[in-house]
């Protein structure tokens, strides 16, 4: 259905949360840091949804910090219509309210349930199908107009 891009330091939390996401028949893509994200952003343009940890690495010696996440998650609002679910442990409403203020798209704790993740990630691709529809709808694109379409109903 969908792909996701799971971006956390840790394979554990990935491979835990990634049976879940599959249940709904979506393709995880992982990342452990935010230079292996750059490279899968690079690598795969059909990403529907990013799945961000607050604290993540630069690189693979990088130390964590929620500076990082927040930098990455200013980057890709700016740079990628994808929406951005942040992931984190970290409580705290000054952190939330960060991330909403910058873009995201939601924001999860992994001590959730894990059907909320799920939730949030089809809410995610649902929004993002209907923004498409719009875009074409105002470019002048209608359903049914294509020369394929007109051939086919032929």
């Amino acid at each position: 259905m969908a792909k996701v891009l799971f971006i956390d330091n840790l394979q554990g939390i990935i491979d835990s949360f990634r049976y879940d996401i599959e249940l709904d028949h979506h393709t995880v893509i992982e990342a452990l840091n935010v230079k292996s994200a750059r490279e899968q952003l690079n690598a795969h343009s059909d990403i529907d949804v990013i799945v961000l940890d607050m604290s993540i690495p630069e690189d693979e010696m990088g130390s964590e910090s929620p500076e990082i996440g927040l930098n990455f998650l200013k980057y890709l609002t700016k740079n990628h219509n994808t929406p951005v679910i942040m992931l984190t442990a970290m409580g705290g409403e000054s952190y939330r309210q960060k991330a909403l203020d910058l873009g995201a798209y939601d924001y999860v704790g992994k001590s959730e349930d894990r059907g909320t993740l799920r939730a949030r990630i089809k809410n995610a691709v649902s929004e993002g199908v209907k923004s498409l529809e719009n875009i074409c709808l105002k470019a002048g694109m209608y359903p049914g107009q294509s020369e394929a379409f007109q051939k086919y109903m032929k």
